[in-house]
């Protein structure tokens, strides 16, 4: 019988070890371990110890549908609801359409979802956790915090805390895509005042007058019909019109 070795309270892999379970009647060691995934399982110490075992078999599951092996529809990673999978692959992956639960599809390669480290949402956990650590920092908390200015200098060049909160507001709203040409996901985009900033001061910040435009659009309107005094009669027309053929953006 080989030396006795206390493996309580040791990591393999994704197994911890939390007590001894028992001596087979060969005289090999079990071990009571959970798993990383909150399974338990009862693992012998030559599988520990010799890498043979790392998980309760969770980690060959995720090997398995990264190399497309295993289907992962109807599954939830992160805000992601898994739609389908399509025909495609990338880098020896399945490819899968996925919605977001910001109302997005996004294709997703399945060794993205099964990582649970990568893809969780269309991008919109990303810009969501960067807006939340932005309003953290607005006003004094900003370090470029001017305490010169007057609320007169900021409401002119839209640099106070109300307007950034409405422009967050407008493109979360609008699930941060252009209402006029449906461009998202890596689009630059501009929250515009569909009644005028300048001329309708109790309107700045109301979010029903804001819409979201990729930047692109945001340039195409102002072309058509220039700065200050827009209203929403002008914002009307250009969303029913297509402009394309009639107007270039310099």
């Amino acid at each position: 019988m080989s030396k006795f070795i206390d493996l309580t309270g040791e990591r393999f892999g994704r197994l911890l070890v939390v007590s001894f379970s028992h001596i087979s009647k060969g005289g090999k060691a079990y071990w009571n371990t959970i798993c990383d995934c909150n399974t338990e399982k009862t693992v012998g110490s030559y599988h520990l110890r010799s890498g043979a075992t790392k998980s309760c078999g969770c980690l060959s599951i995720e090997l398995n549908l990264a190399r497309g092996r295993g289907d992962l529809t109807g599954r939830r990673f992160g805000r992601l609801l898994v739609v389908e999978r399509t025909n495609k692959r990338s880098y020896g992956s399945a490819v899968y359409l996925c919605k977001c639960d910001c109302g997005n599809f996004t294709e997703v390669r399945s060794g993205q979802l099964a990582s649970g480290r990568h893809t969780k949402s269309c991008g919109c956990l990303q810009r969501d956790t960067v807006r939340e650590i932005c309003m953290a920092r607005i006003g004094e908390l900003h370090p470029n915090w001017d305490p010169e200015l007057t609320d007169e200098d900021r409401n002119a060049t839209r640099l106070y805390p109300e307007y950034r909160e409405w422009r967050a507001s407008v493109y979360k709203r609008d699930r941060y895509t252009c209402q006029k040409c449906g461009d998202g996901i890596g689009a630059k985009l501009a929250a515009h005042h569909i009644d005028g900033y300048k001329e309708n001061e109790e309107l700045r910040t109301e979010l029903s007058n804001g819409v979201t435009l990729c930047s692109e659009c945001h340039n195409k309107f102002h072309s058509i019909y220039g700065r200050g005094h827009n209203t929403s009669q002008q914002f009307a027309e250009f969303m029913e019109n297509d402009w394309s053929d009639n107007i270039s953006i310099k």
